[in-house]
């Protein structure tokens, strides 16, 4: 089954709380990319953020399994290293980044939702005193976004 994976990243922005939930709506992206994967941003409500778009030919279901699976993001996600779940739903992800940058965490509260064709992943920073900040690490204390899956037939 085909269906469209949008992810919505916004790191490196200074917005806290901002509410994503009626991101499919907006329209006037700029685009930066065209092929496989689109990718576009814009300014909303004061702030950059930026969108990914591709499709899968799998069940929404497998890739909303992965999604969930943070334990397994450093096999799946490239740039992390590292997640620790802090609560069931607080978790602390560590991102190793390219030369001359130090690498990156966040600590993160979400939620998912799901329907019959919509699967929703939504996260925002939070603080959190037992998320441990490695000395060589930056922490990004306004990073949110939110995976959309939407079936696509």
């Amino acid at each position: 089954m085909k269906f469209r994976i949008l992810n919505f990243i916004l790191l490196f922005s200074f917005v806290y709380g901002l509410n994503l939930r009626s991101i499919e709506s907006i329209e006037n992206w700029e685009n930066l990319q065209n092929g496989n994967i689109t990718i576009d941003w814009m300014e909303y409500d004061g702030f950059p953020i930026s969108r990914a778009e591709t499709i899968l030919n799998h069940p929404m279901d497998e890739i909303a399994a992965l999604i969930q699976d943070l334990d397994n993001y450093p096999k799946v996600f490239k740039r992390v290293t590292k997640t620790r779940q802090l609560e069931p739903d607080v978790a602390q992800i560590i991102l190793d980044m390219p030369f001359p940058f130090d690498g990156r965490d966040y600590i993160i509260k979400y939620t998912i939702e799901s329907t019959d064709n919509n699967w929703f992943f939504i996260f925002s920073s939070v603080k959190y005193p037992d998320g441990h900040l490695d000395p060589n690490h930056v922490r990004l204390p306004n990073a949110a976004g939110i995976w959309i899956l939407t079936n696509w037939e």
